[in-house]
């Protein structure tokens, strides 16, 4: 006994749509965004603008900075209570009061944002603060996150084609550490719900072919 053609198709059409959600290709090595942010002359909310671009741009932060001070610039937390740069909006606040109430701190953090067309943006993040010095990350939607890893998984500003220069740990206030560059979002993973679904699909197409073939023996056995 054969299985039908139409069966098959449908089985195979069945699995092949669950499994293109799975997962995605882990991504190339990660560009050098900080030297793309140094020599654009065409960042979106560049809170160090020149008028030049190329090698002059490389140039003027050179005559001021070490590149270690220009990240540490970019890229450490600042006071908004200090700063006319940090304007956090209703969302962002309503998160920092829920967390920290109304003694905590809160501070700005940018972060430089290679996006997939090659554009480049600060974009910037908050970091509560509770008076016992627990912290968490904000961003401009009001999305909150433990550290780095939550922000990439959870966050729906970038996807997995962005990326972003960052402190690992990104809720240290002022910020020093380790800097990293990452995609703005993890690939998306293997989710359990999916192996099941697959699963279940498999189980049922043999489960299919097992009945028919029962029912066509005892069909031939009813005509011997």
């Amino acid at each position: 006994m054969r299985t039908g053609p139409g069966f098959l198709a449908v089985a195979v059409a069945a699995i092949a749509l669950v499994l293109p959600a799975c997962g995605a290709a882990e991504p190339g090595p990660p560009p050098n965004v900080f030297l793309e942010y140094a020599r654009s002359g065409e960042v979106k909310n560049d809170r160090f603008p020149t008028d030049t671009s190329g090698e002059d741009r490389l140039a003027n932060f050179a005559a001021h900075y070490t590149p270690e001070q220009l990240q540490t610039r970019l890229l450490s937390a600042f006071p908004c209570a200090e700063s006319e740069e940090c304007r956090p909006n209703a969302r962002v606040k309503q998160a920092w009061h829920d967390f920290a109430g109304q003694d905590g701190e809160l501070f700005g953090r940018s972060v430089v944002a290679r996006y997939e067309d090659g554009s480049l943006e600060l974009v910037t993040l908050y970091v509560a603060r509770k008076a016992d010095g627990a912290t968490l990350v904000i961003d401009s939607k009001g999305g909150t996150y433990s550290g780095l890893e939550d922000f990439r998984d959870n966050n729906d500003l970038f996807g997995t084609g962005d990326w972003i220069l960052a402190p690992r740990d990104l809720t240290a206030v002022p910020g020093e550490g380790e800097i990293v560059t990452v995609t703005g979002q993890l690939p998306v993973r293997w989710q359990p719900w999916v192996f099941g679904g697959a699963g279940a699909t498999v189980v049922l197409a043999g489960t299919a072919v097992a009945l028919r073939r029962l029912r066509d023996r005892r069909a031939d056995a009813a005509v011997g």
